[in-house]
């Protein structure tokens, strides 16, 4: 095999170039960015050296930036005609398609080309129930098939008899009605576009659909018996050139997966507790969803995602806020100044960590966006071109100033206001009992507590005295429950 070294260069050049996308992009997940980029790097440059396909799997929390990740770097790499995004599903679903080979080959992946397929949210496709109990699936069952060694069984036998039998029935029909003189004959020798996809995939033709329809019956009878005389076309389909992303979440290797509605906890403190996360952990998860000979064919590339720390929230909320202000200027031609204060007040407002950027986003547009429209109408009907924005805690209010003129606007953040909802009293009271439980972990194990609260965003005042994560020996157990 002569090797294209231009075309590797080239290419490298190309993964290189999408890495400082992919980087600029997203946020705090730059590690994962490397590992996954290297992993397949031999499946980009040289696929003919595979005889299985690349599988990689992508474990974290919600809202990391999963899936976003794949739908991007396959656009870094100009794969979007060769991607696949499958939820599969072991419960009854809207969809008619019950394997993957169906989805595959009606996405035109059949071929032994490079491609690219995504399975999301796998969780959702478990095989064990909580009890360790098989679960009996019907559908997608070839999911299996595929990770094990990248051939497909093919089950197109019957169907391509059918067409050929239903081809050949139809054209003696038509003979026999012309030869005893019938008038009025429908005469329909194209091919239809759901059967041209249908063939193009059973065939494994080169053809563009749109050029299958244009074939006449007779044209098409012969293709079927061609490919019939050369048996490859009931021989497995091979998708070793195929990389395989398995992207999921796992509350089960996460344990602090479960506290969404959790906003006061300190975003460095659950991302130093995913750090600990193995791919141990991750294989302990899988194996109470999936039988073991199941979590072996994922395979040993498991990608672990950290919760994002504290600097990559508020990273995020300036890299929205820098948006707004260039949209605004570049639509609107309106010079915006936000303060840091806004800043400040999307965060304590936005940020539930182990929900990741989906809420950020959303109070992006609560607090801000949302105000910056009567804004920036008052401005432009005023015209004026300079508009700042800041926020006065000890007031509540939201500061704006148009041109020369300043205002104010009462304004409450949605998580604020169910943390002022707790009278003084009792918060009071709840700082002396935390600081009470400080002192005694202090005490027992020599340590001061990650996080101390007395003002959570409850309903009922509450506050908490967050522990480290300590082995648990007798003796730390019996420490434990003199703090608790």
């Amino acid at each position: 095999m002569q090797v294209d070294f231009q075309h590797i260069e080239a290419r490298k050049q190309i993964l290189e170039q999408a890495r400082l996308d992919l980087k600029s992009r997203f946020i705090g997940i730059d590690e994962i960015i490397d590992e996954l980029l290297d992993y397949i790097q031999i499946w980009y440059l040289m696929p003919e050296l595979l005889t299985r396909p690349i599988i990689v799997n992508l474990w974290g929390m919600t809202g990391v930036g999963k899936t976003d990740l794949v739908r991007h770097l396959v656009k870094c790499l100009s794969y979007q005609d060769r991607f696949v995004e499958i939820e599969l599903s072991n419960v009854d679903t809207t969809t008619w398609q019950s394997s993957v080979a169906s989805v595959l080959g009606d996405n035109g992946v059949t071929d032994g080309k490079p491609a690219i397929v995504l399975f999301d949210e796998i969780q959702r496709f478990n095989t064990l129930n909580q009890d360790g109990t098989p679960i009996e699936t019907t559908k997608f069952t070839d999911f299996w098939e595929l990770l094990s060694d990248g051939k497909l069984s093919k089950r197109t036998r019957d169907n391509l008899d059918y067409y050929f039998q239903d081809m050949l029935f139809q054209q003696k029909d038509l003979k026999r009605r012309k030869d005893r003189g019938e008038e009025n004959i429908t005469e329909t020798d194209s091919v239809g576009f759901y059967e041209a996809q249908q063939l193009k995939s059973m065939l494994q033709l080169d053809d563009d659909v749109s050029d299958i329809t244009d074939m006449s019956r007779s044209q098409m009878l012969e293709k079927i018996r061609q490919a019939k005389a050369k048996k490859t076309i009931y021989e497995p389909v091979d998708h070793s050139r195929t990389l395989i992303l398995v992207s999921g979440n796992l509350d089960e290797a996460f344990s602090m997966a479960m506290q969404i509605s959790e906003s006061d906890v300190d975003a460095d403190i659950f991302h130093a507790f995913t750090q600990k996360v193995t791919l141990v952990n991750i294989k302990d998860a899988l194996s109470r969803k999936f039988r073991p000979e199941q979590v072996a064919r994922f395979g040993n590339i498991h990608l672990i995602y950290k919760s994002l720390r504290k600097r990559d929230f508020e990273a995020l909320i300036a890299k929205e806020i820098d948006r707004i202000i260039t949209s605004t200027q570049e639509k609107f031609g309106v010079s915006l100044t936000i303060d840091n204060s806004i800043h400040a007040l999307i965060y304590r407002n936005g940020v539930f960590p182990v929900q990741g950027v989906r809420p950020v986003f959303s109070s992006i547009v609560d607090i801000l966006e949302t105000n910056l429209s009567k804004f920036l109408f008052t401005a432009l009907l005023t015209q004026q071109d300079q508009l700042a924005i800041a926020y006065d805690f000890q007031q509540s209010q939201i500061r704006v100033k148009i041109g020369e003129t300043e205002a104010v606007v009462p304004f409450i953040g949605r998580i604020d206001k169910i943390r002022q909802s707790n009278e003084k009293e009792a918060i009071a009271n709840i700082s002396v009992h935390e600081s009470g439980h400080a002192v005694a972990y202090a005490v027992l194990f020599g340590l001061a507590p990650l996080q101390l609260k007395s003002k959570l965003a409850n309903t009922y005042a509450g506050g908490f005295t967050f522990p480290h994560q300590i082995y648990e020996t007798r003796e730390n157990l019996l420490k434990r429950s003199r703090f608790t």
